[in-house]
């Protein structure tokens, strides 16, 4: 069947057309939420997170999806690969950490972000390791501590591998653990989390240490901005079906 000039261009236009919108939903899904957990009875994504210990709704990035990282109460190690952004699409991001205890509040809902700890003993510290992030990429980092409950004390975060400043108007490098509100603040000396601007190093790594005090440093969870998807077959395929019939205009061009 004879192709004509006409119908390769609006087939391509209609191809780069698909492409560009499917592209830009996957776009918009650039948050991974991690969460820990000391329980060692969940491991993979669930819903948002809400519970006893206040409700999450926003003050950093609207979270449908977090990807859980669960291991025995007590580790002090583990790993999570292929980590799926905010409305489920996958990434290349993988995480680690290490620490000196973990925890879980078998009493706390399984969607309570508060409720699963990595902890570090007195004026000890631990990390979170970020992995399979854009070489030298830019990023928002929220990092989420407990206030309240353990044995918590002001812990104290930064960046270890690659570079990260508070950002700029958010409450330093800092949580406080000495209250016991377990809500959400920010800009205060009761908050919750504390916010980054950090790039990763020149092979995509990015490693945050938490601080403890007198008592207890504790991280809970971590919300990395600024991710970029893996495109969907279907988007790979569309993209191939673009240079395809690219291609063929060229070679037509060039015959003539």
């Amino acid at each position: 069947m004879f192709i004509t000039k006409s119908c390769l261009i609006t087939l391509a236009a209609l191809a780069v057309a698909a492409t560009a919108s499917n592209w830009a939903a996957t776009s918009r899904a650039d948050t991974v939420n991690i969460q820990f957990e000391g329980t060692g009875v969940f491991t993979g994504q669930q819903g948002s997170f809400s519970g006893s210990q206040g409700a999450y709704t926003g003050d950093g990035i609207a979270a449908p999806v977090w990807n859980v990282l669960s291991e025995s109460a007590g580790a002090t190690t583990g790993t999570l690969g292929s980590l799926v952004a905010a409305d489920n699409l996958p990434t290349s991001v993988g995480v680690g950490f290490t620490a000196t205890s973990t925890y879980g509040d078998p009493t706390s809902p399984a969607n309570a972000l508060l409720g699963g700890t990595l902890i570090a003993s007195s004026n000890n510290t631990g990390t979170v390791t970020l992995t399979g992030l854009t070489d030298s990429g830019n990023y928002t980092l929220y990092i989420y501590g407990q206030n309240g409950g353990y044995n918590s004390d002001i812990t104290t975060y930064s960046v270890t591998t690659g570079s990260g400043t508070p950002a700029s108007g958010q409450f330093a490098n800092t949580v406080d653990g000495g209250s016991s509100s377990g809500i959400f603040y920010n800009n205060s000396t009761n908050n919750n989390y504390t916010i980054f601007d950090a790039t990763a190093n020149a092979t995509g790594t990015l490693q945050v240490s938490f601080t403890g005090g007198a008592g207890e440093g504790v991280l809970n969870g971590l919300q990395v901005v600024g991710v970029t998807p893996v495109p969907e077959p279907a988007v790979i395929g569309l993209l191939a079906i673009g240079s395809g019939i690219g291609l063929m205009l060229l070679k037509r061009r060039r015959v003539v």
